[in-house]
Parts: structure tokens; C-alpha cells; sequence
């Protein structure tokens, strides 16, 4: 599997923890069982690299939530933190918990994929407002 799609499962995830606010753990658990019969599964493309990315960032952003959640407040000027919808919250969670823990990942790789990751999940009209927010992350945490 590639990143692309690691990072994606990723987001799904964070997307379903903000719906239903499952155990995060449990929910990693449950989504890791490969439904054998069902070749076209994202879950049965899974490679232990992937594993480990999807687990880290999905643990990594529900650890630190505060800090990421601040971080979107602070760069979301003239917005309501409350008012966003759950995609655009899961997506810069992830964009987010990628800026601050994972310098591997370069800054434009990780605002690229949240925007393509937002455009397929919101319409193109959720990529300015995505690339301005991790735009202005970017600027305060990777100087």
C-alpha cells in the first residue's frame, strides 16, 4: 500500500473517532480484521509499515488532542472552531499530528494529501480554507 492510502485509512479513522467517539484502541482493532473474502479491501492491501504509520498517527492524534486542537484554533482566524464540519476537523487533525510529530514527512507532502484528501471527501471547495489553515501551521511549528 502507499502512503496515500496509509494516510487515508488514517483519516477515516480520525473521521469515525469525532461521529462515534469509540475507544480508540477498539476502533483499531475492529478496522485491522481482514475480511478474507473481500479482495478489494483496503484492509487486506495492509503492510506492517502501514500498520505502524496508521496506528501512530491515529494513537499520536487522539494523545494529543489539546495540543492539535489548539494549534486548529490558532490558525483558523475568523472561524468557529465548533462550527467545523467533521471532515475538515479530521483532515487537519491528521495534517496537524503529521506537522508536529512526523518530521519525515515533508510539510509539502503532508498539506498536499490533506487537501487531496479533502477534496475527495468535501469538494474542491474545502482546499483553500485546508491550505490556508496548515499553511499558517506550518509557519508556527516547522520554522
Amino acid at each position: 500500500m502507499s502512503r496515500k492510502t496509509a494516510r487515508e485509512k488514517a483519516f477515516r479513522l480520525i473521521f469515525e473517532y469525532s461521529v462515534n467517539s469509540r475507544d480508540v484502541d477498539e476502533m483499531l482493532e475492529d478496522d485491522y480484521e481482514v475480511d478474507e473474502e473481500d479482495d478489494g479491501d483496503i484492509n487486506s492491501i495492509l503492510d506492517r509499515n502501514d500498520l505502524e504509520y496508521i496506528t501512530d498517527v491515529v494513537r499520536g492524534t487522539f494523545a494529543n488532542l489539546d495540543k492539535i486542537d489548539s494549534l486548529i484554533k490558532e490558525c483558523i482566524v475568523g472561524w468557529d472552531f465548533d462550527r467545523l464540519a467533521k471532515v475538515t476537523l479530521a483532515v487537519l487533525r491528521l495534517a496537524l499530528y503529521e506537522l508536529l510529530f512526523r518530521e519525515d514527512i515533508p510539510v509539502k507532502v503532508i498539506i498536499n494529501e490533506a487537501i487531496e484528501i479533502a477534496k475527495k471527501y468535501q469538494g474542491e471547495k474545502a482546499a483553500p480554507f485546508i491550505n490556508g489553515a496548515l499553511g499558517a501551521a506550518a509557519e508556527k511549528v516547522r520554522k
